[in-house]
This record gives structure tokens, C-alpha cells and sequence, in this order.
């Protein structure tokens, strides 16, 4: 233990980071290089046993700079520690040592690091890798705040949630698809309205991110520009499924209620076991798809709009959400559950 610990100046979004290396220069050099970055709350530690009590005592880390050839317990060892422990699993690592063998470099990348970096290196290489890891981990963070905050607005459950999210994946994964096509084909227009109508659901569902660019990518193609790229909104896609095993961790469903899902073509659904059928009249903002229609959906001048018995899929969630925010129905409806 020791090793001086100094830090950056804290800011609303302070990076936690935990530097590990045994040449006290070579942590005085990264530290002068990282704190130029002005948000990282930077801890050190000389060697893989002082890290680990930082660990399991000090601090939960948002990044880990580490170099392998630690004393008391070197790199590999304090790695293979973290990914064994549930709390560090997921810790995002770089690698920053002078091994340089095959051997050493592919058991880093077994242990699920970001990224491995040779010394002596560039300081660019070093910003840019903490850099990449920092904006992915305050973008997580908005996601996740973002979809907790969703759930508390809709009043859903966490299944009921992840079951109207896996069909959302399931829809713009399509969208997408037919975008790419309508776009070869010089349609600007049709383009314009699949992504129009999947807007609503991006911000009713916490998606912000993924709206946000639907909203660009439109306002593009409005003004007749058709050079958008459409890869950045599978990026963003990824980057959401990746978000909601996350979330689904943070929420502490267990295992088991993980298990409980089914696969119904490309969509993951959760299911339950069969149970007598129940009627009742809830909110419309608690409708949720793999609900049936107990009573005719019919306008204030008495047009039928759904029947009885119709299953709600997530095209009728986005219908009737549609009706209700254009005062077209009332509050309530009367559903039973599958």
C-alpha cells in the first residue's frame, strides 16, 4: 500500500479509474496524460494485491488501467480475480503493459478486456482508448436512467417493460431493413414515414439516443439529402440489446425470470404459466401487447375502431396509444390477459 492517490478534479459525471502499475514513473506519466482529460477520479495502486483492496474496499471502479507484470499478484491473476467476482465482471479494462507475447495478449482478450495496449506507447493511442471507454460508459448511464425512467411513467412491471422493448427491437430491426431498401431505391418519402412512426415509441420507451438520430437522419431527408448512413442505426440498435441485459441485471431479475421468454419468429417474448382468465379495466397507458380486447374500442361518435377479442400486438399497442392521444377514446379499457 502507499502509492499516492490523487485525483482529478470531480465534475457531475466523474470517471472512476483505477490505474495499476508497479513503475511509479510510468503511473505518474499516464496519471499527468489521463488528467488532462479533467473528469477522471483517478486510484492508484503499485501492485495486483494493493489493487485488489481498492477493489474489494475502496472504490467500484468505472475503468481499469492495467499492466500485467504487477508483484504480489500480477495482471492476468487480478484479472481472471475481477471476472470471477459478479461486482467486477462487467468492468470495462484496458491493458497497458510491455508483453508483448501471443500467449499473455490472448488470455487478456479471453478475460474480456477493451483493449491491450504495448508500451512504450503514444499518449494519443492511451487518450483515445480512455476516451472511447468514457463515452460509452456515459452513454450507458443516460440509457439506463433514461429506460428506469420509462418504467416508472408507463407503470409497468420490469417483464412487462422488456416485453414491449424486445418487440421495439424487433420492429426498428425491420425498419431498418426496409429503410435500406427504399433508400437504393431513390424513395425518400417512404423512408421519411417508417421512421416518423417509430419516433413515439423511441421516447415513450426511454430510446432517446435512437430517436434522436431518427430525428436528424428525417430532417435530412426532408431537405433531399439521401447521404445518410444507416449503419449508425444499427450501431445504436446494438448498443440497445447490449443496454438491456444491463438493466435487466441492475433491476436484479434473476435467472429464472430471464428463462421464462419464448422465441415467436424474430421476436423474445416473455411467457407465463396458463391462468383462468380475468377481466379488468385498466389505464390506457398500462396496456401492454399480449393483452385481449374484452369490449369493443369504439370513437366518442360511436365508431368501431377494434373489436372485442382482438389480440394486441405491438402495431394495436401503437394504435390505441394513437386513439388516446388524439382524444379520439376515453381513459380506460377492459382486457384480460393471456
Amino acid at each position: 500500500m502507499g502509492s499516492p492517490q490523487l485525483k482529478a478534479r470531480k465534475t457531475k459525471k466523474t470517471v472512476n479509474v483505477l490505474l495499476a502499475d508497479s513503475n511509479h514513473v510510468m503511473r505518474a506519466v499516464m496519471r499527468q496524460i489521463l488528467l488532462k482529460e479533467g473528469d477522471l477520479d483517478i486510484i492508484e495502486a503499485a501492485d495486483g494485491e494493493e489493487a485488489w483492496q481498492h477493489l474489494n474496499v475502496d472504490i467500484t471502479p468505472d475503468l481499469c488501467i492495467i499492466d500485467l507484470d504487477l508483484p504480489k499478484m500480477d495482471g492476468l491473476e487480478l484479472l481472471r480475480k475481477m471476472r470471477t467476482d459478479a461486482r467486477f465482471k462487467e468492468t470495462p479494462v484496458l491493458v497497458v503493459t510491455a508483453r508483448n507475447d501471443k500467449k499473455s495478449v490472448l488470455e487478456s482478450i479471453s478475460l474480456k478486456i477493451l483493449s491491450y495496449i504495448i508500451k512504450p506507447y503514444k499518449a494519443d493511442v492511451l487518450v483515445a482508448k480512455v476516451r472511447s471507454a468514457k463515452e460509452v460508459l456515459m452513454s450507458k448511464g443516460t440509457l439506463l436512467r433514461s429506460i428506469k425512467s420509462a418504467i416508472d411513467n408507463l407503470g409497468l412491471t420490469n417483464d412487462q417493460y422488456f416485453n414491449l422493448f424486445d418487440l421495439f427491437l424487433g420492429d426498428i430491426e425491420r425498419i431498418n431493413i426496409d429503410a435500406a431498401k427504399a433508400l437504393a431505391q431513390g424513395n425518400l418519402k417512404e423512408v421519411v414515414g417508417l421512421f416518423t412512426g417509430v419516433l413515439g415509441s423511441c421516447q415513450t420507451l426511454g430510446a432517446k439516443e435512437y430517436g434522436q438520430l431518427l430525428k436528424s437522419f428525417i430532417d435530412e431527408l426532408e431537405k433531399g439529402n439521401a447521404a445518410i448512413n444507416l449503419y449508425q442505426l444499427e450501431q445504436v440498435r446494438e448498443k440497445l440489446k447490449k443496454t438491456k441485459v444491463l438493466l435487466q441485471k441492475e433491476l436484479g431479475m434473476t435467472d429464472d425470470s430471464l428463462s421464462r421468454r419464448k422465441t415467436i419468429g424474430p421476436t423474445t417474448v416473455f411467457y407465463e404459466a396458463p391462468k383462468e382468465k380475468r377481466v379488468e379495466e385498466i389505464q390506457i397507458f398500462q396496456v401492454t401487447p399480449g393483452m385481449v380486447l374484452e369490449d369493443d374500442i369504439r370513437s366518442k361518435d360511436g365508431l368501431l375502431l377494434l373489436g372485442k377479442g382482438t389480440d394486441i400486438d405491438f402495431n394495436t399497442w401503437k394504435k390505441l396509444q394513437g386513439f388516446h392521444h388524439k382524444n379520439v377514446i376515453g381513459d380506460t379499457l377492459k382486457i384480460s390477459r393471456k
